[in-house]
């Protein structure tokens, strides 16, 4: 561990010190002061985020009484309020003030989780306690949207494109790590601390996180806002709804995000069920395959695919990432009861692969898009993507509903209906890979085969040297 934030310390160390000369109104000391400070801040958002998502919400909302229907209502909150970032968009065209729009939207996202840890000491369990968790909740997902194209649009323009796929790479890596820690202390203490009140761990955990967000979010006030670009009269909003479909390459771009948001969310419920129900993993296996073996992946490479964004540019990682995770679910697909535990290498090497795409997306996402107006087309984006994203499972429910109960023996597999959406994801993953996504245009890049062909002559000219060391060092023996 402290060799990794030793060399932590020195990435950030080598990347602050680049030369570049001065973009409007920022001196070099306000640059690299800004990226500093995205980077620590991200640290305290990777607590809230992991802390107050996916298991701990999850126990939680099933202890103040949710079923399985409500359960549901509660995770398509974030896409029913995602029509905030269109508002957002054209706050961010009208007014300029990204920074301002930003941080007292997400201070309230972040901020609503002490009255979300504190309802079952205001109400008593029933209907109004679970009404009052879904206003809260739908409160924070739309002031979440609404932060969301004003804080993008803001880091398209101050981060410097030379350096954006190292510096992103390391935010990502920095924030993995954090939020494996935070996410197995929230574990811990979920197991292991049984106060009088089983609410305690979860009140305590979620104001923690709440205030842990807030500081990721003020740490924004200091961070340069370079000026947005100015306007002759102020937009109107149906206008600028209009403007991101006009750009054919946004609407390729579109697309492929459409189509690969489907083919991974499908599954996103099933694996836990299949892996829990059909295999019987324990739930630490279950967490191992499915989260740690990621994270940990995402950790070690997100680097590496950062190097290679900056050089190569982002549609070759791109390109080559969405083809690996197509073949995700081809080991879930011959998983049997008796024979999973690889399945782990599988979930870290899906985690190599989704490091890589995450950046490239996400990079795509902040320099495809012409500046002026960019916040309308990263609302418009994530409105589409996000709307779908929340469809797919809930297809892939439907799908599952009147195959339950199939066990059909094929060779020395048993195919379940869980399989069956297993199937069509990796289909759907591969078709989006090899005929959706080349279609996607990307000034600079350089071709897949030209990345491919250099890192190999590279790996292979230095385990060359390596072992030409070797040799040496055992005949001077």
């Amino acid at each position: 561990m402290r060799l990794l934030f030793s060399s932590e310390l020195g990435v950030i160390r080598r990347l602050f010190r680049f030369r570049r000369r001065r973009i409007e109104d920022r001196s070099e000391s306000e640059l690299r002061y800004g990226l500093r400070r995205i980077i620590i801040a991200w640290g305290f958002g990777s607590v809230f985020f992991n802390t107050t998502f996916g298991a701990p919400f999850a126990a939680y909302a099933r202890r103040l009484g949710a079923g399985e229907f409500f359960f549901s209502f509660l995770s398509a909150l974030p896409m029913l309020s995602s029509l905030a970032q269109v508002l957002s968009s054209y706050l961010v065209e009208k007014t300029g003030r990204r920074r301002a729009i930003f941080v007292r939207s997400a201070v309230v996202q972040r901020l609503v989780w002490i009255p979300i840890a504190l309802l079952p000491w205001i109400f008593p369990k029933g209907p109004v306690l679970l009404l009052a968790l879904a206003l809260l909740l739908f409160t924070g997902s739309f002031f979440g949207n609404l932060s969301g194209p004003a804080w993008m649009s803001w880091m398209a323009d101050f981060v410097p494109l030379k350096i954006r796929g190292k510096y992103f790479g390391l935010r990502m890596r920095i924030g993995t790590v954090v939020g494996l820690l935070s996410a197995s202390i929230a574990g811990l203490v979920l197991d292991w601390w049984t106060p009088p009140s089983p609410y305690t761990p979860y009140t305590v955990l979620f104001i923690a996180a709440s205030l842990s967000g807030a500081i990721d979010v003020l740490l924004f006030l200091k961070v340069p806002e370079p000026p947005i670009q100015e306007r002759t009269e102020p937009p109107r909003l149906r206008d600028l709804i209009r403007i991101p479909f006009r750009n054919e390459n946004f609407k390729r771009f579109l697309v492929y995000s459409a189509l690969a948001s489907f083919g991974f969310n499908i599954i996103g419920p099933s694996l836990w069920l299949f892996a829990l129900e059909t295999l019987k993993m324990g739930k630490f296996w279950a967490n191992l395959t499915l989260m740690i073996a990621h994270m940990v992946a995402i950790a070690i490479f997100s680097r590496m695919w950062g190097g290679l964004i900056d050089r190569y540019g982002n549609r070759p990682v791109l390109r080559l990432t969405a083809l690996g995770l197509a073949f995700f679910p081809v080991p879930w697909l011959l998983a049997e009861p008796s024979s999973w535990r690889w399945l782990v290498i599988n979930g870290f090497v899906a985690g190599m692969f989704w490091s890589g795409l995450e950046l490239a997306n996400f990079n795509l996402l902040l320099g495809l898009f012409p500046r002026e107006n960019k916040s309308i087309y990263l609302a418009a984006y994530s409105v589409i993507v996000g709307a779908v994203a929340g469809l797919a499972p809930v297809i892939g429910g439907i799908v599952l509903e009147p195959l339950k109960g199939l066990h059909m023996p094929v060779g020395p597999w048993v195919l379940v209906s869980y399989k069956i959406v297993f199937l069509a994801a990796f289909v759907l993953r591969l078709f989006t890979a090899l005929v959706v996504l080349p279609m996607l245009r990307e000034s600079g890049a350089k071709a897949t085969r030209t990345m491919l062909r250099e890192i190999y002559g590279e790996w292979r000219g230095s385990f060359e040297v390596l072992f030409e060391r070797l040799r040496r060092r055992g005949q001077n023996r």
